[in-house]
């Protein structure tokens, strides 16, 4: 019914490079700013990701557990209580999933840019 998606960002290649020091050795700074705000978007991303993630396990889950009648819904009535609280809720979820989708679309911008960027 309500499904949520997880990001986990590859970065074990950049976090090696930046605590071994041979990140220093790329001598291209448009090249390093661009790697540089490439990660940096990862963790935009996350925390977009994150607040879909935090209302559904805070909010709507509670929510579905003490306030739907799931009785009343199989005979095919309306088994919500708390209407209202509902109706929010679910505006929350719209609202992060737009956050979620422009941060995901960031993301694949930021891929491709690198992409074309990389020798």
């Amino acid at each position: 019914m309500f499904t949520s998606t997880d990001f986990f960002p590859k970065d074990v290649t950049y976090q090696t490079m930046i605590n071994s020091g041979d990140f220093k050795l790329i001598d291209d700074f448009n090249l390093k700013t661009a790697i540089e705000n490439h990660y940096s978007n990862y963790k935009i991303m996350l925390k977009d990701y994150e607040r879909l993630d935090i209302i559904h396990k805070e909010y709507l889950g509670k929510y579905m557990i003490e306030n739907v009648d799931f009785d009343i819904m199989k005979k095919g009535q309306f088994g919500y209580n708390n209407e209202k609280l509902f109706k929010n809720i679910l505006q929350s979820v719209n609202g992060a999933l737009m956050i979620k989708r422009r941060a995901t679309e960031q993301g694949i911008k930021s891929c491709d840019s690198l992409l074309k960027i990389l020798p």
